[in-house]
């Protein structure tokens, strides 16, 4: 994942949003939770959702001004992982508590004049994301390929984990015309297999309203 590579100027919560801030919290509109912390764990930058897990508390907590995990099997994997991405350009992933998954970049700082130094503090990019939430809802579904509400209900529960068999049952829809609205749903996505479709759908940003 390669977000938000440059970094003008360093960002702290709660400070008057600069043009930087304002992209930022763009991604308010893709439901991900990002964090930005130096190498130490202290947070720069927090956008809104990453405030609501920090105010639940049980992914991520905020202590003394640096994130940790929620949970205390995680914290030193979530320390270390901050730590080891801050000397590479490699990310990292690691599974946090109530299934969310946290991915790790560290990001190119620039500072001040277009110059770059080499003791300045790095940043680091800590997206979180739950697998199952957050998909492209049935709306953006029809929108983006032409699916009928229905088909772009049944993608949409298949992307986040639900069988034809489950799905049939809860929403009293017969076997053949699941299996009729699949057959369409890989003809206008253009996948064919059930997983490509999960992963399709989940490779789009979803945005409410």
């Amino acid at each position: 994942m390669d977000l938000m590579t440059e970094v003008q100027d360093p960002v702290t919560t709660g400070a008057a949003h600069d043009e930087l801030g304002h992209a930022y919290d763009a991604l308010d509109v893709l439901g991900w939770a990002v964090l930005v912390v130096t190498q130490d764990s202290r947070v720069l930058y927090a956008n809104r959702e990453a405030g609501r897990l920090l105010g639940r508390g049980e992914v991520v907590q905020l202590r003394d001004g640096l994130v940790v995990a929620g949970a205390d099997d995680t914290a030193a994997a979530l320390r270390s992982a901050i730590e080891a991405v801050a000397d590479t350009t490699r990310c990292a992933t690691l599974r946090l508590g109530d299934g969310y998954l946290a991915t790790l970049q560290r990001m190119a700082y620039r500072v001040s004049g277009g110059g770059r130094s080499p003791t300045d503090a790095a940043r680091i990019a800590v997206v979180l994301k739950h697998p199952g939430r957050g998909v492209a809802s049935p709306a953006q579904l029809t929108d983006a390929f032409g699916m009928t509400a229905a088909e772009a209900r049944l993608a949409s529960a298949i992307a986040q984990g639900a069988s034809l068999e489950q799905y049939g049952a809860e929403h009293d829809v017969r076997p053949g015309t699941l299996r009729t609205q699949l057959s369409s749903i890989f003809l206008k996505t253009g996948v064919g297999r059930q997983v490509d479709l999960v992963a399709l759908v989940h490779a789009i940003p979803r945005c409410e309203g």
